[in-house]
């Protein structure tokens, strides 16, 4: 079996120990937006939650799902909770 870590605990700590503490630093706005629907490994309950916050991000920061390069199954993601109001997985077609 194995041990997993979330990589925002360990690339931090690996940076740190290698750069030193000012080698992190924190962005004003998001770089990278978690993909609509994404199925998570180790947290498949969180999913709906997750899209819920990138939506928030997309929000603050002027954007929406519609400024982001998606594919054709995470545009359906989208279309879907935008009729519906409910994140689901294409896959729970």
């Amino acid at each position: 079996f194995h041990l997993v870590k979330p990589i925002d605990k360990i690339i931090p700590r690996a940076v740190i120990a290698k750069y030193g503490r000012e080698s992190i630093q924190v962005a004003n706005a998001p770089a990278f937006f978690r993909a609509p629907m994404l199925s998570s490994k180790i947290h498949q309950k969180w999913d709906p939650e997750f899209c819920k916050s990138t939506t928030y991000q997309l929000r603050v920061t002027g954007l929406d799902w519609r400024n982001l390069w998606l594919t054709e199954e995470e545009e359906i993601a989208v279309q879907r909770f935008e009729e519906i109001g409910e994140w689901r997985a294409t896959a729970d077609d």
